[in-house]
């Protein structure tokens, strides 16, 4: 759901193998597996390769803004 929300769209699906596109030559391919979770490792590989910054994430409702006391 978070991918869609940044703009990226559905390119192909197959089993458990989902394609998503985002303009020119931005792809990821994703092994989709509902009601599982992914490691740690895997999920900053993905992050990193969907090109997504700590402010997107926080956009996207995947992290919490930190709260910081002066």
């Amino acid at each position: 759901r978070a991918l869609i929300a940044d703009g990226w769209e559905e390119d192909v699906k197959s089993g458990a193998t989902r394609a998503f596109r985002k303009g020119v030559g931005k792809r990821v391919v994703i092994h989709y597996h509902p009601k599982k979770t992914y490691g740690a490792k895997l999920l900053q590989a993905l992050i990193k390769d969907i090109g997504w910054s700590e402010d997107d994430l926080k956009k996207l409702k995947l992290i919490k803004s930190s709260f910081r006391h002066s």
